[in-house]
């Protein structure tokens, strides 16, 4: 009985769930490793705003981020608010007032739409299945 009862201490211990944490950590670790190549490459296509290749291999990351983990998603509103951010500076470098609002209203135009399409996309087609 008594190594019986040890091994019942042994299995509900703290301490074995550190192995179970660090398993179940392995995929957000993917995740974020794959996270951040794509919100670089998505910082990029601003330098380049006619060149599609930094927002698609920026989507081909952010899908690959996807397929380890569903909380992937939350990287979308990081997108969009780094553009917003980018037309605060661009909007305040030209004298132009800004605030909040108007920085994200602003952000709602074609070439935002577009470099952020191929992610909207990706993250759609991956929800509905």
């Amino acid at each position: 009985w008594t190594s019986f009862a040890v091994a019942c201490i042994f299995t509900v211990h703290p301490t074995a769930s550190g192995v179970v944490n660090y398993l179940s950590a392995r995929s957000s670790l993917l995740t974020a490793t794959l996270l951040l190549p794509a919100m670089v490459t998505y910082m990029k296509s601003f330098d380049h705003p006619r060149y599609r290749a930094p927002a698609l291999v920026s989507a081909f990351f952010f899908c690959a981020a996807l397929f380890t983990k569903v909380e992937a998603i939350g990287a979308l509103p990081v997108f969009f608010f780094y553009d917003a951010w980018q037309s605060a500076r661009k909007r305040i470098a030209a004298g132009l007032p800004s605030s909040p609002l108007q920085d994200l209203i602003h952000a709602l135009n074609r070439t935002t739409l577009l470099r952020i399409l191929p992610i909207v996309t990706i993250t759609a087609r991956g929800v509905s299945t």
